[in-house]
């Protein structure tokens, strides 16, 4: 009777299948966790990068525009610690020096991603081919604006459409075609914005050396 008294109150004790079945599934729960962190993070890295990266112009430093490779994200000398001026374009096809205030971040693609400094105006500058940026004017006029074509005080060629709220325009640097594109947040009028966007193109130039 004792016995039969002592296995009523002990419960069983649980099977080592179980045991086993819950380490597997802990150990495969962190594996995942550990997977969907990494992925996570190449895919965030780039931007993350840039974004450290990004510095305000101070009117003097040219940053450099460069040809993306498909090797990855490289900053650059133009946005490291004690970057010189001539540190910033080393291996450029471009630069820009803007005014003081502008707010400069480098692109995954070689490009700049610039905002100005009451960071209503955005503007993207980057190498293209000369396919593309004939498709991105023809994108651009579709609304009706006029292409138009216009020599620069720095000797630059540019064609460029103008709308309502984005500007499209492609400066040509001897074999090299730089796509500018901008547009301004809601509360902004581009009209305003005209002459920024034309003392920022004046700046653009070919790397010294």
């Amino acid at each position: 009777m004792m016995a039969d008294a002592q296995r009523h109150l002990d419960p069983p004790a649980p099977a080592r299948g179980k045991g086993t079945r819950f380490w597997a599934l802990l150990v495969l729960s962190v594996l995942l966790l550990a997977c969907s962190a990494l992925a996570g993070w190449v895919l965030l890295a780039p931007s993350v990068r840039a974004g450290l990266a990004s510095q305000e112009a101070d009117g003097l430093r040219a940053f450099g525009v460069s040809e993306y490779t498909g090797t990855g994200l490289d900053l650059g000398a133009a946005f490291r610690a004690g970057a010189d001026t001539e540190m910033s374009t080393s291996g450029a096809l471009a630069a820009v020096t803007p005014d003081t205030g502008w707010w400069i971040t480098p692109q995954v693609h070689g490009g700049l991603l610039l905002h100005s400094p009451d960071r209503v105006l955005v503007v993207e500058i980057g190498v293209a081919r000369a396919a593309e940026a004939r498709e991105r004017l023809d994108l651009a006029g579709a609304a009706g604006d006029p292409l138009r074509t216009e020599t620069l005080a720095n000797g630059a060629r540019v064609q460029h459409v103008i709308g309502d709220t984005e500007f499209t325009a492609v400066v040509e640097l001897g074999d090299t075609d730089l796509l500018v594109e901008a547009e301004v947040n809601p509360e902004g009028d581009l009209v305003d914005y005209r002459p920024a966007l034309g003392a920022l193109l004046e700046t653009v130039t070919r790397p010294a050396g």
